[in-house]
């Protein structure tokens, strides 16, 4: 039987079902429901964090970089924290041209 099998609702039944001990089977239907309690709770915190992100506009600027989604601009934002440790790490929030980027970085492309 494959993890998603396993794991997904659908198939609980089948793998409780195949399962003789009693005592065995209500100790893995009780692992079940912790995961269904984890994965709530997961989205849960999701979702909170994505309405709390609203309220910094550097995690909407982020956004605008490809690639970058939701999560990862709220990541980046939390590891540079307030502006005084995001100078001291290296972090910027500031937009700048591509050829301002290039005179920073000393790329001579363009």
């Amino acid at each position: 039987m494959t993890g998603e099998r396993l794991f997904a609702r659908t198939g609980r039944t089948a793998v409780l079902a195949r399962i003789e001990s009693g005592e065995l089977r209500a100790a893995i239907k009780q692992l079940y429901e912790v995961l269904d309690q984890s994965v709530a709770a997961q989205e849960q915190s999701r979702l909170l964090m994505l309405r709390a992100a609203q309220a910094f506009p550097e995690i909407k600027l982020l956004r605008t970089v490809p690639g970058v989604g939701p999560i990862g601009a709220c990541r980046f934002s939390a590891y540079c924290g307030v502006p005084a440790r995001a100078a001291r790490v290296g972090c910027s929030f500031t937009r700048q041209t591509a050829s301002a980027r290039n005179e920073n970085s000393g790329s001579t492309a363009g």
